[in-house]
């Protein structure tokens, strides 16, 4: 069996790393989307108090929850690019 040259295991972890990269794009731009056109096409569906004694809207809420949502798809994200250095840099 012929062993794997130093570009063909870069080549394959440009690719892993792309995948990744397109994956963690995608989660984190459709919640984003799907928010601004909930915003533009229905305002009044977020513009709903959550209780009836709050002045805390639904979108407020929401617009929270996505931003809590987009900083912990980068963490993983960063954490997971940064074990697979880790983890190439012990191979070499």
């Amino acid at each position: 069996m012929k062993p794997l040259s130093n570009a063909t295991l870069a080549d394959a972890r440009e690719r892993r790393l792309a995948r990744l990269a397109w994956w963690f794009t995608a989660l984190a731009v459709t919640p984003c989307f799907s928010y601004i056109l909930t915003m533009s096409l229905a305002p009044r569906a977020m513009a709903v108090p959550i209780s009836s004694t709050s002045l805390v809207t639904c979108g407020l809420a929401l617009g929270l929850a996505l931003a809590v949502f987009l900083v912990t798809v980068a963490l993983i994200y960063t954490r997971r690019v940064n074990r697979l250095e880790r983890e190439e840099a012990r191979q070499r």
